[in-house]
């Protein structure tokens, strides 16, 4: 998020929107992390704010009213006043409910299926101050940073974690298993074997495009080019076309670090 999100902001200023950044808490369930390590964008439309949040584990396709429910086709959202619990200060809290038309990622645990119903009931993802405008470099952003970079501190400095949105899902990799998830079902599943079988995974994840209906590592037929001009498509080779670029692998193998799409 602090990545994705800051981003995004950026974006739609030079689009000519008024997007704020604002802090968020994360919610685990039985209270909230130690601090808050999250954050979002809010943008001021004439009709009123709305909430923007692509860099979450568990992003919302579409922004979302503040306050008030949306829907994404995928799950509704529901940002409502925070309440006893919820943290001092932190006015909002946005909810999430699923029912059976889609999967909860879960990436706290990506390899556990029990809790793919996690989000089957209205579920508090975060508590977030809605009238924030704070500075990329705000001390607030600083200090989520460090809890989330913090060697065993999250999930994030643990373990390698790839996901990625589709349409009717998502795709998720973890260091054990690649899963493909469309409408509420598990409609694909490949064991890790090896620490190279995980990179090639990796690199077949961050290769597909996002309409793409299949996880497929077959080579896609290419496109003729028109007279005058140069193929700039890799020719299919062997197996070791399929592998991600090395500086790919450099990034996703960093000390303690993490992969997130």
């Amino acid at each position: 998020c602090f990545d994705l999100n800051h981003a995004f902001a950026w974006l739609l200023r030079q689009l000519g929107a008024s997007a704020r950044l604002a802090l968020a808490w994360v919610s685990r369930g039985e209270g909230y992390t130690p601090v808050p390590n999250h954050v979002v964008v809010m943008v001021d439309l004439q009709e009123g704010p709305v909430l923007a949040d692509p860099g979450f584990g568990e992003p919302p396709r579409t922004a979302l009213s503040v306050p008030g429910q949306t829907g994404d086709g995928l799950a509704t959202y529901e940002v409502a006043d925070a309440g006893h619990g919820d943290p001092e200060g932190f006015s909002k809290i946005l909810r999430c409910r699923r029912g059976t038309s889609s999967l909860c990622r879960h990436i706290q645990d990506l390899d556990d299926g029990s809790l793919d119903s996690l989000q089957r009931d209205w579920t508090v993802a975060y508590a977030f101050r809605p009238g924030d405008d704070l500075a990329s470099d705000a001390e607030e952003f600083r200090t989520g940073l460090r809890s989330v970079l913090t060697p065993g501190a999250s999930i994030f400095s643990q373990k390698r974690i790839v996901c990625l949105g589709l349409p009717g899902g998502h795709l998720s990799l973890s260091e054990r298993r690649l899963r493909r998830v469309e409408k509420g079902a598990v409609v694909e599943e490949r064991p890790v074997e090896s620490p190279q079988e995980w990179e090639e995974m990796a690199g077949l994840v961050f290769g597909t495009p996002l309409l793409t209906p299949p996880f497929s590592d077959e080579v896609p037929e290419q496109v003729p080019e028109r007279p005058g001009r140069t193929s700039r498509a890799p020719a299919p080779a062997s197996s070791a076309s399929k592998r991600p670029p090395p500086e790919l692998v450099t990034a996703s193998r960093s000390e303690g670090g993490s992969a997130e799409v």
